[in-house]
């Protein structure tokens, strides 16, 4: 969109989704990013899906956000997530 800006993490794998961030760049300005790549523990099978995140740093009206998403598989019925 006009006036907009963003920064977007697909999911590692096969599937199409992922995480995005967007600001109005007129009122916000992007100071720093990471991107975040969960890691699965092979020995205990947790967190053995794709997950990922997005950081970021922004500067709004002299003030710096810290602004986070992530997108981490659940499952209510594995207590170990």
């Amino acid at each position: 969109m006009v006036g907009y800006s963003n920064l977007y993490k697909k999911r590692t794998g096969f599937k199409n989704d992922g995480v995005m961030i967007a600001w109005k760049t007129d009122k916000v300005s992007l100071v720093e990013f990471k991107e975040v790549e969960f890691k699965s523990r092979q020995e205990t099978g947790c967190l053995n899906r794709d997950n990922i995140g997005l950081i970021g740093v922004f500067e709004i009206k002299g003030k710096r956000v810290l602004v986070a998403t992530t997108h981490i598989y659940y499952n209510y019925k594995r207590s170990d997530i």
